[in-house]
């Protein structure tokens, strides 16, 4: 009985593996425990194990809460990701591209981006700490989510526009190169986890 019911709360959750993984062993291991106190005091096994998942709680009960954990924890995963893509930018395009390039990006929206990065990197620092706010207020928690799921695929889909862009107005081949490196991969790495957020967020 405790292995179909943790069976049905694993098909009702969605959320990072590793996090979800922790989560269930918690619970096996709760209702475990609670299953041989049951037994100690006189129980047979099967009437043990039902008393102990009637009182660990039904599963439409149990489930919202455990889903927003996971919610939580992915949503945090992707503001960090954020934070971290976006702050290595200004090494790439700035530093590094400079030293192998044939020629430089020069084009106003060259500069739009270098705007939109600070801004991004800024909003991903919000973000993080929202997280940490978020922590002892739960009607953040409820929210931040689904917010940084939204947030973070506008910003990953206009950085990958303006990028297009960029290769589309330089003349040095290279820039389609850093391009797909640089910009396209991390982005649709970043935009894949903040699909996860909106798949994860409680509704």
């Amino acid at each position: 009985m405790i292995e179909a019911y943790l069976a049905e709360l694993d098909a009702a959750l969605r959320g990072p593996r590793r996090a979800k993984t922790d989560l269930l062993a918690e619970a096996r291991d709760h209702l475990v425990e609670a299953t041989e106190s049951y037994e100690h005091s006189g129980f047979s096994r099967q009437e043990a194990e039902t008393a102990a998942t009637r009182d660990f709680g039904a599963l439409e009960d149990i489930v919202p809460g455990y889903q927003a954990e996971l919610g939580w924890t992915q949503g945090r995963r992707t503001a960090l990701m954020v934070l971290f893509v976006f702050a290595v930018q200004p090494f790439i395009w700035g530093i590094a591209y400079p030293r192998v390039a044939v020629t430089t990006i020069d084009s106003p929206a060259d500069e739009v981006v270098e705007n939109l990065g600070g801004l991004t990197i800024l909003l991903a620092l919000l973000m993080v700490l929202a997280y940490r706010i978020g922590m002892r207020h739960p009607a953040v928690r409820q929210r931040i989510t689904r917010i940084t799921g939204l947030a973070t695929i506008v910003v990953c889909v206009l950085f990958i526009a303006f990028g297009a862009l960029l290769t589309a107005l330089s003349p040095d081949g290279l820039v389609l190169l850093w391009m797909i490196t640089f910009i396209l991969a991390p982005m649709s790495w970043t935009a894949l986890s903040a699909w996860r957020c909106l798949a994860t967020a409680v509704r």
